[in-house]
């Protein structure tokens, strides 16, 4: 079976026109931070006799409290990705980047999806610059064992793979393949440059939030 999400049903006629179109072979959920958008949707469902829809009423980045409590995130915390940035922090502010890029371009793109990719994508919970643990190709392999750390913790839909298997593009030779996974790609290297140089980054709010958490 297929999973569709779409993300913001208080535009109530897209999830029902996925739902009527993919009938026979996909379950679609719609999801929103807005309550009453939520209801609207339900209703819409049940006047179209709708059977094949779930309702997800939730804000995006509260999928980061629930990741710690879930799986091994809680580690991202202790390993460091760029100067003195932890994993974790870098990868909600590629979140953070990958959203403000998308709103930027005007994108319409399934939010929830890009979120958890984004801080899922470097989920390989070791320190890289270990070289002695055989980490000397890290640029190459971590995408692969990001997916495969995430895959065992939770359960992902396509995009999310997609996020995490191409966001080190052109390193990895394959090309993206969705909107999402080209904002991460793009938002991990502007965070990664910005961490990289130390005092462009560290004077942006969300970077000393989330540094400050990390101590």
């Amino acid at each position: 079976a297929i999973a569709l999400i779409d993300q913001g049903s208080s535009r109530e006629q897209a999830a029902a026109a996925l739902a009527k179109k993919y009938a026979d072979r996909a379950d679609v959920t719609a999801a929103d931070i807005s309550a009453e958008a939520i209801a609207m949707a339900q209703r819409n469902a049940q006047r179209n006799g709708l059977t094949n829809m779930d309702f997800l009423c939730e804000d995006p980045f509260a999928l980061l409290p629930r990741l710690e409590k879930e799986g091994r995130y809680t580690a991202t915390r202790r390993c460091i990705q760029h100067g003195k940035v932890s994993v974790y922090a870098h990868c909600v502010s590629v979140a953070d980047t990958a959203c403000v890029l998308a709103e930027t371009l005007h994108l319409r793109v399934n939010e929830r999806a890009l979120i958890r990719g984004a801080l899922l994508h470097d989920y390989f919970l070791y320190d890289w610059h270990d070289k002695a643990n055989g980490h000397h190709w890290h640029g190459f392999t971590h995408p692969g064992t990001a997916l495969h750390n995430a895959s065992e913790d939770w359960k992902l839909t396509p995009v999310e793979r997609e996020i995490i298997k191409k966001h080190m593009f052109p390193l990895t030779p394959i090309p993206p393949t969705c909107r999402e996974a080209w904002l991460v790609c793009l938002a991990d290297k502007i965070c990664a440059a910005k961490e990289t140089t130390g005092g462009i980054y560290g004077k942006l709010p969300f970077a000393a939030k989330h540094n400050a958490q990390d101590k």
